[in-house]
């Protein structure tokens, strides 16, 4: 009975170091890497004296499915701090608003979020960088989603989505009847508001505007699918069908209702360095979002 006894006072013994020590054991291993560093091997990139670059040139480096980029979180950027870009973000809202880019904004209520930024580099002409903000916004009823150019100060893509349908920073009541109604109430900008924001943006980016018309395919599909789908398409045009009713068709067999695709349009923008394709997107969850292709 006695080795009995003694083997279960081992095994609690056991069992409680078991649960004590991973943890400190952890707590130890967490101190001695404080105040350590560690090298880790990344392609070595050597930045050269930077080229000026246009507008839609500093876009083309934002091009997520663009190889050969590389991308590194910063503290500041060239031109904004984390003590200017508040200012500079708002005013730029402001902007947009005053030129009807930005629909039934309550000024007063606008109130920054947060910002960060980053920095995107050429790998292959590392004379080529550009830095981005990114962050947030509010008003009372709406919340605002930004990238801004660290280089022109300008806001590069933005969008404004109702706050009754994402309510991210405030919290309304489930049994609030009245906001449920408004929002299902409410559609989004129609092609021609859609076409005329497009010009105001232009404008507002000193880029040349030409319009595209409505989109054909959702904003949503992706680089690849898009090839996929374009592919499809002409393949059907050779076939004697329209564009439209190409797209209409490859539309409703991938099971996408046509509806998705008349809430965009499409503008070009250009200037003295290329052109940047951007979409203008609405519906009744966003009055408007407008973004890069």
């Amino acid at each position: 009975m006695k080795k009995y006894g003694i083997a279960g006072i081992l095994l609690a013994v056991f069992l409680a170091g078991s649960l004590f020590l991973p943890p400190r054991i952890m707590e130890w291993q967490d101190r001695r890497k404080i105040g350590t560093s560690q090298t880790e091997e990344v392609q070595e990139v050597v930045l050269r004296e930077q080229v000026f670059m246009t507008l839609t040139q500093r876009l083309a480096l934002l091009d997520t499915e663009r190889q050969g980029v590389d991308t590194l979180a910063l503290l500041n950027g060239k031109n904004f701090t984390q003590e200017t870009i508040e200012a500079q973000v708002l005013g730029e809202i402001r902007l947009l608003a005053e030129q009807e880019i930005l629909k039934d904004m309550d000024l007063k209520s606008l109130s920054f979020i947060d910002a960060t930024v980053s920095f995107f580099v050429d790998l292959e002409d590392t004379e080529k960088s550009t830095m981005v903000w990114y962050g947030e916004a509010l008003t009372n009823e709406y919340q605002l989603g930004f990238q801004l150019d660290d280089e022109s100060g300008k806001i590069i893509r933005i969008s404004q989505v109702r706050r009754k349908i994402y309510n991210s920073y405030t919290e309304i009541a489930e049994t609030d009847s009245s906001a449920n109604i408004a929002v299902a109430g409410s559609s989004g900008l129609g092609p021609e508001e859609l076409k005329e924001i497009g010009e105001r943006w232009g404008e507002y980016l000193g880029c040349t505007v030409t319009d595209l018309g409505e989109t054909l395919m959702p904003f949503y599909i992706n680089g690849i699918e898009e090839q996929i789908f374009r592919a499809e398409a002409e393949e059907m045009m050779g076939k004697g069908y329209s564009e439209e009713e190409a797209y209409r068709r490859i539309l409703a067999a991938w099971g996408i209702s046509v509806s998705e695709v008349k809430e965009g349009r499409k503008a070009l923008l250009t200037d003295e360095g290329g052109e940047t394709e951007y979409c203008f997107h609405s519906n009744q969850e966003e009055i408007i979002n407008i973004f890069p292709q």
